[in-house]
């Protein structure tokens, strides 16, 4: 400021409590923040953990941390650092879940770590996008979902409003919000609010929520390096979101015929694009230019258009239009079928979870039989080839 410079200001993109989220809702015009899924213990050196869960999974919990400690509503909020491990055999669920979801709460940006574009190939490490098929599909994918908008973004807001004595008992140590309350991020717009508190000058109002929240117990925090994930065996929840659907159905947030059940590890969104389903590590996007699922081996699911028989393997399997038309009408098409990459020679433990040998190039692909169906008018004239 001293230098003359009026414009946007921000800071601290990687904040590890509830303390610290509320310096940033009184001082920044502009909220940034970092995520990663399975975040390696060591990066790409011999002895590294990463775990082999899925995001999925987890109902997108890593996403979900990155939104109820950064995303206010009234100003711009960008994720400045985000990927899913190389070393986590679900990488290819990185584009669809990020990209899907970002669009649905309309981040303002979202930034993939690092080397999308390189001159000179080399052996994959635990972020690099240029020298991986399944990274740079997931940039693709997201391009389509996030960038280019086809995934809408939610027409409500839930405002989950922290107290200042909520704040004041949790603020001293790594504490967040439980995961019975930020699952609400998978199902309408959600923003955080302190609203006993000051907000900079240059941010517009917040708008007027639909539904306001208080938290629950509160959930610790796994701190890891240049990432945080809530510890959610820690949290003690009031399982109480099965009776906020109720109340937002009655609201006319979500449809009477919104399939959401948090018990069952379903998840819904209220613009009905998104389906969630947690215990099968399945997450389904259908939009009108660009349909995609991700899906364990030997599992079908029909979207719209696109209709899943099988895979032999577990895949991301998207149909993105390329001509501005919607799927169904579409003379140019990518069709995505990403699975798995590995260096050759990499050694992993028995259980995949701790890196022995990074290994060499070239990298490899795992390869699978994917058999689907795409409805299309132009379904007699379309040819199908690899691109270079």
């Amino acid at each position: 400021r001293k230098t003359g410079y009026k414009g946007l200001t921000s800071q601290y993109n990687l904040p590890y409590g509830l303390g610290e989220t509320e310096v940033k809702y009184e001082t920044t015009q502009v909220s940034l923040g970092n995520t990663y899924f399975n975040h390696p213990s060591n990066q790409s050196n011999p002895g590294s953990m990463c775990l082999q869960n899925s995001s999925i999974g987890t109902a997108a919990r890593y996403w979900r941390w990155l939104l109820t400690f950064n995303h206010f509503s009234g100003r711009p909020f960008v994720n400045t650092e985000h990927n899913h491990a190389f070393l986590n055999r679900y990488q290819h669920e990185g584009g669809i879940l990020f990209g899907a979801y970002s669009a649905f709460q309309n981040f303002s940006g979202i930034t993939a770590f690092t080397h999308a574009a390189i001159l000179k190939a080399y052996r994959n490490d635990s972020w690099s996008i240029g020298a991986n098929p399944v990274a740079r599909a997931n940039e693709f994918l997201s391009a389509c979902l996030y960038l280019r908008k086809d995934v809408k973004a939610s027409p409500h807001l839930i405002s989950l409003e922290i107290g200042k004595k909520y704040l004041e008992s949790k603020c001293r140590s790594a504490m967040g919000v439980s995961a019975d309350d930020n699952q609400f991020a998978l199902l309408s717009g959600m923003a955080v609010s302190f609203p006993w508190a000051d907000r900079p000058k240059g941010t517009a109002n917040p708008r007027k929520p639909d539904m306001v929240l208080i938290p629950s117990k509160g959930a610790a925090l796994k701190i890891a390096d240049w990432a945080v994930e809530l510890d959610e065996k820690s949290n003690g929840a009031d399982n109480k979101i099965d009776v906020c659907i109720k109340a937002m159905k009655a609201k006319g947030i979500l449809s009477s015929t919104n399939l959401s059940d948090p018990s069952k590890g379903i998840y819904h969104s209220d613009t009905e694009e998104i389906t969630l389903r947690a215990k099968e590590n399945l997450l389904k996007v259908a939009t009108p230019k660009s349909e995609a699922v991700s899906i364990e081996a030997g599992k079908s699911e029909t979207i719209n258009c696109l209709e899943v028989l099988t895979s032999s393997v577990p895949a991301c399997i998207a149909a993105c239009a390329m001509d501005n038309s919607d799927l169904k009408d579409s003379s140019r098409i990518v069709l995505i079928f990403s699975t798995e990459v590995v260096n050759t020679e990499m050694e992993l433990s028995g259980d995949g979870v701790e890196l022995k040998n990074l290994g060499r190039l070239p990298i490899l692909m795992r390869t699978g039989k994917l058999q689907a169906k795409l409805q299309n008018a132009n379904a007699s004239q379309l040819q199908l080839y690899a691109l270079g």
